[in-house]
């Protein structure tokens, strides 16, 4: 994922002063993720993967195409990735143009913060099986447990926001 273009009231902003309290959000929500300075105003944020705290709370993520289990983030996870991300940019009042996937999922455009309708809609439905077993992208990973009411509850507030 890269963050780049980090600008405040027009002017460069020095990745260091946001890239701290952007791990510290996406550890804060069960994750972990490695973040470096790429320019003198970008960064990027790789590996991230459930941590175990959260994998001994909710489980592993289970694979649509071998059942196996693993550190990968569901659709519900990297929506919790992106939020927290635009969080953290929109409380420090910075302007920044944060993607993954090589560009293909824009997360952020200055200070316009992408929803999760915007997401599903664009990109959601993309096939990433084969053309004999298709399986959509918030179709992929799923969690191992269910998760309880009051996470659900939980989940349902923050969306709120």
């Amino acid at each position: 994922m890269k963050v780049t273009s980090l600008r405040k009231n027009g002017k460069p902003v020095n990745p260091k002063t946001v890239m701290y309290d952007v791990a510290k959000a996406i550890r804060a929500k069960g994750y972990t993720c490695e973040v470096r300075q790429t320019t003198s105003t970008a960064f990027s944020i790789g590996n991230i993967r459930l941590s175990q705290e959260r994998i001994k709370k909710h489980g592993h993520n289970i694979s649509p195409y071998s059942g196996r289990r693993g550190r990968i983030l569901s659709w519900d996870d990297w929506v919790n990735v992106n939020n927290a991300i635009n969080a953290v940019l929109n409380r420090k009042g910075i302007s920044a143009n944060v993607s993954s996937l090589g560009g293909k999922v824009k997360v952020r455009e200055g200070t316009r913060a992408y929803e999760r309708w915007e997401w599903e809609n664009n990109f959601g439905y993309d096939n990433v099986g084969s053309r004999m077993n298709p399986v959509y992208r918030m179709d992929g990973w799923k969690a191992e447990k269910k998760l309880s009411k009051k996470e659900i509850k939980r989940r349902k507030n923050f969306w709120s926001l």
